[in-house]
């Protein structure tokens, strides 16, 4: 892997394969309790349309190379990049549904027609979300009719 190959992964997929889910989204940013120190409050930002994070407890910030940076302690590129290229098998492309305080990270919705001309979306597989349970349920969309059923 390259420092453009790097470059190419979303540091929010990154993120999510390291153990980190946003606690909350606004406009094109994810806002995460940061991954350097324990905090009751969100101050880690990533802004998905320019693949950038800033924590404003550190005042710093960047692309994927310098979060390698601070989450190994290194500035050393080569290393870095192993890092990041150990954890590509585990990167999954993640969309993030908000259902009240939780982020539940989605991997897979296929939306579903019904007869009855309501949207489905059936979601196929949810990740662990902030109680440790895992969902797996139906959301059904039509305006501000939303539900949301959790499995086993």
């Amino acid at each position: 892997m390259n420092i453009q190959d790097a470059k190419q992964i979303k540091i929010a997929d990154y993120l999510q394969s390291l153990g980190y889910s946003p606690v909350k989204q606004q406009s094109g940013s994810l806002w995460y309790k940061s991954p350097f120190r324990r905090e009751t409050e969100a101050s880690f930002k990533v802004n998905t349309d320019r693949n950038l994070w800033f924590d404003y407890g550190l005042g710093r910030g960047g692309n994927i190379i310098t979060l390698a940076q601070e989450l190994y302690g290194s500035d050393y590129v080569p290393y870095l990049l192993d890092r990041i290229a150990e954890q590509v098998p585990h990167i999954r492309p993640v969309s993030f549904f908000f259902y009240g305080t939780h982020a539940l990270p989605i991997s897979i919705c296929v939306p579903v027609i019904r007869s009855n001309s309501r949207l489905y979306l059936v979601i196929i597989s949810c990740l662990v979300c902030n109680h440790g349970k895992e969902y797996l349920g139906y959301l059904v969309g039509s305006g501000n009719d939303c539900g949301f059923t959790s499995g086993p």
